[in-house]
């Protein structure tokens, strides 16, 4: 498989929310710019994932009005840099 570098596969259009912020602010969010995944930044730091499987979770719970994103989000994503070269799957 070829060698392709990050930066060409990588989406810009991302939604950074904090981990305080509730599922449901953040689901809505999603909708509107119809995304599957936001990162969620404590500060700078990125901290986790919250996915629509995540979410899918905290309406399978019922969905306490005060859940918040911290509670649901995938932890300490595995990252790459944009300069790195990796072997991609074909798409």
């Amino acid at each position: 498989s070829a060698m392709a570098v990050v930066r060409e596969h990588m989406s810009r259009n991302l939604l950074n929310v904090e981990p305080g912020e509730t599922i449901t602010e953040v689901a809505q969010r999603m909708v509107e710019r119809n995304l599957g995944a936001v990162l969620v930044l404590d500060g700078r730091l990125l901290v986790g994932i919250l996915t629509e499987r995540g979410v899918m979770r905290a309406v399978a719970r019922g969905l306490p009005g005060d859940a918040v994103v911290a509670q649901y989000m995938t932890k300490d994503p595995e990252t790459i840099e944009p300069d790195d070269t990796r072997s991609m799957p074909p798409f």
